[in-house]
């Protein structure tokens, strides 16, 4: 291959590194379209009886401690709650009795270390569901939603066999999460439809070097490597890793702090 088809067959993408001492720095890195490489089963001398063993070992840590972390939270409802655990992905199954209470759990699970990923399988315990019901949760809903001052007027709501549904407008993300919070708080609410179109402020500069400047700010984040492209008009790429949920999530609520944004494609994994 000539220089010149490597370099048109590369691709650049700026790159925010944070080392342990928390010294940002910002750099360009070039990765060729070639495969990388990748380690078979047994390259890394661990046979496979003693991968099997840590492995079970592993589950069986991580399924304890989520099952500690589920009882303790005053804010989970954990009584029909069952765990499941394969390395760090882990799977919660079972009833509830609010949508709230189903993300509570699962804000729950996340905050376990070496929880990698959240299959969250929780159903709301239900009732015999009519009309009647129907019409009294939507009065709720729309009660609670108006009492939230975060909340602008243009979000809408009906509800259909316990479903709410929510659309109009909003200008930022942390209003549509919001509304979805309060709805789910409701009793009687099955779940959420989130319809709700995001029309954002202008963006005034640069949303890349304005969601980096954010990370880089940001005393919370001691991530080793991120990365943020913006292709295309109010679009966001995020990638890379983070060693818990919690910078993941602090991750992502800074880049949808940036004015302009309307999509943003979380890449980021979890390696605890």
């Amino acid at each position: 291959m000539t220089a010149s088809a490597l370099k048109a067959n590369q691709r650049r993408r700026w790159v925010l590194t944070c080392r342990k001492s928390c010294d940002w720095s910002l750099k360009l890195s070039v990765a060729a379209t070639e495969p990388e490489h990748e380690l078979a089963f047994g390259e890394s001398g661990v046979t496979g009886s003693d991968s099997d063993m840590r492995e079970a070992t592993m589950r069986h840590d991580v399924q304890a401690e989520l099952a500690a972390e589920l009882e303790w939270d005053p804010k989970v409802d954990s009584g029909d709650i069952t765990v499941a655990a394969h390395g760090g992905a882990v799977a919660l199954r079972g009833s509830v009795g609010t949508v709230w209470h189903m993300r509570q759990a699962q804000n729950a699970a996340r905050r376990v270390r070496g929880v990698t990923s959240v299959g969250n399988h929780l159903n709301v315990r239900t009732v015999n569901w009519g009309p009647g019901e129907d019409a009294e949760v939507q009065t709720a809903v729309l009660h609670a939603l108006m009492l939230n001052a975060t909340i602008p007027a243009t979000i809408q709501a009906d509800v259909v066999n316990g479903i709410v549904r929510l659309t109009g407008t909003a200008t930022w993300q942390y209003e549509r999460e919001e509304a979805e919070y309060v709805c789910g708080a409701v009793p009687g609410v099955l779940g959420i439809a989130d319809e709700i179109t995001l029309i954002p402020v202008p963006a005034s500069k640069d949303i890349q070097q304005s969601i980096i400047s954010a990370y880089r700010r940001n005393a919370r984040l001691t991530m080793q490597v991120l990365s943020v492209d913006a292709p295309a008009s109010g679009i966001v790429i995020l990638s890379g890793t983070v060693p818990s949920w919690a910078e993941h999530e602090e991750a992502l609520a800074a880049a949808w702090s940036a004015p302009g944004v309307t999509r943003v494609d979380d890449r980021i994994l979890v390696i605890c």
